[in-house]
């Protein structure tokens, strides 16, 4: 037998830990107040009921964003990395001030000089080709 009988600390850990959250009352995932187990009904209910973007939303945001950005005739280039859409401005005073991420359903926007940085996450790439065809068709 080991110096050690590990399993006998294991078990007064959990015990320790399970006594200290519950007396405690500290709030981990799933015992926060209001949580609720969604049945596998709801679940797929909810699965089922997912909005797809159209590209009705698409347009209207594209125009939004297009006129946060001051007009097509201040956009000078698109381009994208892994989790921005990145636009080159060519009068930044143009760009409408204050947080406008929440329009074009972006995550945050960022300013530097000339360039503007839409922040997407992964959709970044997808959201650039969509935006450049947009902003050829207008």
């Amino acid at each position: 037998m080991s110096i050690c009988n590990w399993y006998s600390i294991r078990c007064y850990l959990l015990f320790c830990f399970y006594f200290y959250i519950t007396k405690k009352n500290i709030p981990t995932p799933g015992r926060a107040e209001g949580a609720k187990l969604a049945s596998k009904a709801e679940y797929q209910a909810t699965k089922s009921g997912k909005k797809v973007s159209s590209a009705e939303d698409d347009k209207a945001k594209f125009e939004v964003l297009t006129k946060c950005l001051g007009g097509k005739s201040n956009i000078k280039a698109i381009s994208n990395c892994a989790s921005r859409l990145r636009i080159t401005v060519i009068d930044a005073s143009k760009v409408e001030q204050g947080n406008w991420a929440s329009k074009v359903s972006a995550f945050g926007v960022n300013r530097s000089k000339n360039e503007i940085q839409i922040i997407y996450g992964n959709l970044a790439s997808i959201i650039k080709v969509k935006y450049q065809s947009y902003y050829d068709s207008i």
